[in-house]
């Protein structure tokens, strides 16, 4: 479902997936994030110090939204990320402008999944006359288990998005053609991360992003996301 809805969105704005250009690594570039999102009826919003007020402070300024109407159910605290639902009509993409853009990359990315996955389920949710419905990640947010798949389907469709499997498998299997030990040496870890962080530049995600994609994906020993190596430039 999360390549279907990947497909459709490529086909949307007449450009080919990222799968063509796998077995060339010269030309990996980043995913056309901006013409993807510019295809989905969402506004896209960048504030500083993001949080839901804020969102909704901007929201009754510029669109004289009622700012009461969802607030007080809302955990008031920074967040990366908001997806505010406006009945059938799409909605709005707040994300945090302080953060770094691989960041800021991956917020819209996971929003967009829940935008194109979740939407009928945060409108029913949130189906009581109110104008709104929203989606987001905060700490002391209280998470049941349809809030938890969601959020695994929307960061699976941010890594999928952004880092294309047949593209990753394709660098791992170039520069490690061996593959990759377990007991794997200091040395080769070394290499790992220097590989990684680089070709994470060229797709324009985060090293952590990028190496967690790596262990996700089985090609390397599940510890190695978790190191956050000194190697990094």
């Amino acid at each position: 479902m999360v390549q279907a809805k990947i497909d459709n969105l490529f086909q949307t704005i007449g450009g080919d997936t990222p799968h063509r250009y796998e077995s060339q690594p010269a030309l990996i570039r980043p995913v056309p994030l901006a013409h993807l999102l510019d295809s989905v009826p969402l506004v896209q919003v960048f504030l500083p110090c993001l949080t839901p007020s804020k969102a909704f402070s901007w929201l009754s300024l510029v669109y004289k939204w009622p700012h009461s109407e969802t607030l007080g159910e809302t955990v008031d605290e920074p967040l990366a990320a908001l997806l505010v639902l406006s009945g059938q009509q799409g909605g709005f993409l707040f994300v945090n402008a302080d953060d770094p853009v691989p960041r800021q990359r991956f917020s819209l990315a996971h929003e967009l999944g829940h935008f194109l996955l979740h939407s009928d389920q945060i409108q029913d949710e949130f189906a009581h006359g109110r104008i709104l419905a929203l989606e987001y990640s905060a700490t002391k947010q209280k998470a049941d288990s349809h809030y938890l798949t969601r959020e695994r389907q929307a960061n699976r469709f941010a890594a999928e998005l952004l880092m294309p499997e047949r593209i990753v498998r394709s660098i791992f299997a170039r520069a490690f053609p061996q593959g990759v030990d377990p007991k794997t040496t200091k040395n080769h870890l070394v290499q790992l991360h220097r590989v990684g962080w680089f070709f994470a530049q060229k797709l324009l995600v985060s090293p952590e992003a990028f190496h967690y994609r790596w262990a996700s994906l089985n090609l390397v020993p599940q510890f190695y996301s978790k190191k956050r190596p000194e190697v990094w430039p």
